[in-house]
């Protein structure tokens, strides 16, 4: 016909065959054929006079298929297609039948060719040597074998995937299309050879780094309970090391299926570090929740609560002390259940933007900013909210529906709760220190009583009275060692961040104090110098990575209540040890983006009695996020489909997935384990080491918000 159209195909080329005469493999070509045309050509003819359009056959109608006086070769058939569809629909349907026998027809020519080519090499003849060699697999021992088996582990244990995707067809042909000579380990190599060798030597490489530890470690502790019904009880670490870099490991995630008391949950802990080899003298604290059997097991092991389970408590146990506050909770509470059903769904989807969809969360007890996350997606989706709540399929009577000044309630109850929530979401980072508990307590006071809202007061002073009672009575952060000082070495922060400026300086002489007493027992040498030495400055820090806070886009009333608070007043050294003290309390503040550890890695040698204790005492987290991260990612693996999967198996790996990335996947470094070393995490406990006979104190007190661990089903996130 002359026409280019997208249907039309070609045939396979007819290039001359050039290189060697002598061939080893005869290659038969397809013949060569006419081109085919387009189904809608059954129906039209063209015009002998005018070239550029086309006559139907069926109603004799011209159709233009281009401009006249233009080439044929922008002809289009496009004017003739849509004339079937408008005209004749049903000739249509058999031309779209020829079409699609086209399409597929030159697809198969397509495939014919391109696997030719890649077989035999249309260009050229290759060699029986040649053909053969293209599909020969690696040696099972082979170096290239080994090291595409390591990226397979990795990958898997990175995303926590179940063996059995190795015996997937899609996945191998996906593979062997990337790479046909490697041969893919069978799932029972992985799941018996390849993955618990990976697991032993990985065992190995944080023993041998715990080995070296030169200060002091902390823990955190955390009881989760799967959907299978078996209780988990995880261990992780957190030290200092000798170049002021922080490192977390996961010890354990092991099966607890015991009693969830005090004394249990103590012998658990006492165990895991027998395991490891960790020495109880160098334990700085353990951090848990607020759960009264988590603070009864740690009560003699130096045991910090929960900076952010104390923030949840504090919101679960105000929310409900004013009337109107209360009132409009319940009916947020009764419109998430109505709209987290289908016909809820879909009355709330028929009134919201498809661009700006977001669907509602409900309050989950144990989930931390659980209350302000259901308000604020509620204030969020108000519109569709509040013509949703109108449809009749819901049924919601008038008395549980959101009026006009619910909405203001809640409009208030947003920004009286908004700095809790900034808080919980800064203090969830990994970076994270105990040093920014006594100033984020601060500056939540200081914002509570700033926010002028009247109608939810009450609501507003309950905070107020809750946050004195915890920090204050309860945990008494700014006389506690650990919290004072960590806040005094942070050098963000020193004595600004304290809310009292008396317990400030009282904190600053008992600092001195301690400072002093060991100064003076490594002279006398009773204290172990090897674990105190300084490392050598390594890595060159620049001026502007220290600069002062107000030199920074932080928050201006922030940076105001930082430098009204510092303590400027002049110092009269009377020994060495006063002097480094003021002249460290001296230097300016620097940005609140800094990590107060690169501080120290340059200036340690400027302050070099202050830097033996930072190790000890910004190494503890504010929270136990670190534990409850390991177990919101074994949720997701222990789903519906791998219910069945063995506690062993679970920990190993939660253990490869976070400690491979702490070791930056670095697994060519892994040393080879000596016959000699005893796997931590193999080891078991006596069953003669039974808690029979303890009370189960795991209920008792307002503190109890999570008594037998998180529960697996809590929620979308």
């Amino acid at each position: 016909m002359g026409d280019t159209d997208d249907d039309q195909i070609n045939n396979a080329d007819d290039e001359s065959q050039q290189g060697s005469q002598s061939a080893s493999v005869t290659v038969q070509r397809p013949k060569k054929r006419k081109r085919e045309a387009a189904g809608c050509w059954l129906y039209f003819e063209v015009d002998e006079a005018l070239d550029h359009v086309a006559i139907c056959k069926l109603c004799k109608r011209p159709v233009a298929r281009g401009s006249a006086g233009s080439r044929k070769s922008s002809y289009s058939t496009k004017g003739l297609w849509t004339h079937l569809h408008l005209h004749h629909p049903n000739e249509k349907e058999e031309a779209d039948q020829k079409r699609a026998e086209t399409v597929a027809k030159k697809h198969k020519v397509a495939e014919e060719r391109s696997r030719l080519q890649s077989i035999y090499s249309l260009s050229r003849q290759v060699t029986l040597e040649q053909t053969t060699a293209r599909i020969n697999k690696w040696a099972l021992n082979s170096e290239k074998q080994l090291q595409q088996e390591r990226l397979l582990v990795l990958w898997i244990c990175s995303n926590t995937l179940p063996y059995t995707a190795v015996s997937d067809p899609m996945f191998q042909q996906f593979v062997h299309g990337l790479n046909p000579k490697f041969t893919i380990p069978h799932e029972k190599k992985l799941r018996t050879v390849i993955i618990p060798n990976l697991y032993e030597k990985v065992q190995f490489k944080v023993h041998t780094l715990l080995k070296q530890l030169c200060g002091t470690f902390c823990l955190t502790v955390d009881i989760w309970s799967s959907k299978a019904l078996d209780a988990y009880f995880g261990v992780t670490i957190e030290f200092i090391t000798k170049d002021f870099e922080r490192k977390v490991a996961v010890l354990r995630c092991m099966p607890y299926n015991r009693r969830h008391t005090g004394d249990s949950i103590r012998e658990e802990i006492l165990f895991v570090m027998t395991s490891w080899g960790l020495k109880r003298e160098q334990l700085q604290c353990v951090v848990a929740d607020s759960a009264a059997n988590m603070r009864k097991a740690c009560r003699s092991l130096n045991g910090l609560r929960c900076f952010l389970h104390i923030l949840n408590l504090i919101i679960k146990n105000s929310v409900f002390v004013q009337a109107s506050v209360k009132k409009v909770i319940k009916k947020m509470l009764y419109l998430v259940k109505k709209m987290r059903t289908p016909l809820g769904k879909q009355a709330l989807n028929k009134h919201q933007d498809e661009d700006h969809y977001k669907s509602l969360v409900r309050v989950v007890e144990t989930r931390w900013n659980s209350y302000y996350v259901m308000a604020e997606t509620v204030m969020k989706n108000k519109t569709a909210v509040t013509l949703a709540q109108l449809d009749p399929d819901l049924n919601m009577s008038a008395r549980k529906q959101l009026t006009a000044l619910d909405w203001e309630t809640i409009k208030k109850f947003l920004l009286v709760v908004k700095p809790i929530y900034t808080l919980t979401v800064v203090a969830q980072s990994e970076n994270m220190c105990i040093s920014q508990v006594i100033p984020f307590v601060k500056r939540l006071k200081f914002e509570l009583t700033t926010i002028i809202v009247p109608g939810i007061r009450t609501f507003l002073r309950a905070l107020e009275e809750k946050t004195i009672k915890y920090f204050d009575e309860k945990m008494n952060i700014e006389t506690h060692r650990s919290y004072t000082f960590a806040t005094l070495l942070d050098p963000r922060y020193k004595c600004a961040g304290f809310h009292c400026r008396e317990k400030a300086q009282a904190a600053k002489e008992l600092l001195i104090s301690v400072v002093e007493e060991r100064l003076h027992q490594e002279r006398s040498g009773r204290v172990a110098r090897s674990g105190l030495n300084d490392s050598e400055n390594q890595g060159d820090i620049t001026d502007e990575s220290v600069v002062s806070v107000l030199d920074t886009d932080e928050d201006i009333t922030w940076t105001q209540l930082l430098r009204g608070a510092a303590d400027d007043r002049p110092e009269s050294p009377n020994n060495a040890v006063r002097d480094e003290v003021a002249r460290y309390l001296r230097d300016k503040l620097v940005s609140q983006r800094l990590d107060p550890l690169i501080y120290w890695k340059r200036n340690h040698k400027t302050f070099p009695n202050l830097s033996k204790l930072v190790r000890v005492y910004l190494c503890p987290p504010p929270s136990s996020v670190a534990s409850e991260r390991a177990f919101k990612v074994a949720k997701n693996v222990v789903g519906d489909r791998r219910l069945s999967m063995r506690p062993e198996n679970l920990e190993m790996n939660m253990f490869l997935k976070y400690n491979l990335r702490a070791l930056n996947y670095s697994v060519e470094s892994l040393q080879s384990v000596p016959e000699t070393f005893g796997c931590p995490n193999s080891q078991k406990r006596d069953p003669r080491d039974s808690d029979e006979g303890s009370e189960d104190d795991s209920t008792d007190g307002e503190d109890s918000d999570i008594d037998l661990g998180h529960d697996s089903d809590d929620g979308d996130d």
